[in-house]
């Protein structure tokens, strides 16, 4: 002990700062270090739990973007089938309009040449009508002053025979 006087080291002094040094270890290692380690372990679960969550998430993520993505394009597919449908609809209504039309058009030229022929027939029924008017008016005076009515009779009917015949 003689070389720690010598160095001008107490050697009380220095075991008691070791027993003071030995009783902060004791109390930084149970209130300090403990609850610390403590605190570090429970913050790393934390870290770990939220990772996991993170990856599940962005696992959910992508799935619901590739469901998204399906659904995206079975939507257009059913959309370009609507609208396939809609033409196929639009292009049937439209010849079938085409075909009323073309029937209408059809039947009203039909009743036309039916009208036609039945005034061209009562024009030309009147028509001889008249001619025949004509030709008895004519014969009458030319034929008025002869003697026999039955010559001229069966002349009118002969002429008649001819016009309407």
């Amino acid at each position: 002990m003689e070389i720690l006087s010598k160095l001008g080291i107490d050697w009380k002094l220095l075991i008691a700062q070791l027993i003071n040094f030995a009783i902060l270890l004791v109390v930084l290692y149970k209130f300090v270090y403990r609850p610390l380690l403590a605190m570090l372990e429970k913050r790393e679960t934390m870290i770990a739990k939220s990772v996991d969550d993170a990856r599940a998430i962005e696992e959910r993520l992508r799935q619901t973007e590739k469901m998204s993505e399906e659904i995206l394009i079975k939507t257009r597919q059913e959309a370009a089938q609507i609208l396939e449908t809609a033409g196929q609809t639009a292009e049937q209504r439209q010849n079938a309009t085409i075909e009323k039309t073309k029937d209408d058009v059809r039947q009203i030229v039909e009743q036309t040449r039916t009208m036609l022929k039945n005034e061209k027939e009562t024009l030309i029924h009147e028509a001889r009508g008249h001619i025949a008017q004509l030709v008895v008016s004519a014969t009458e005076r030319v034929l008025g002053d002869m003697p026999h009515e039955k010559v001229g009779d069966a002349l009118v009917k002969k002429t008649l025979e001819k016009i309407a015949g």
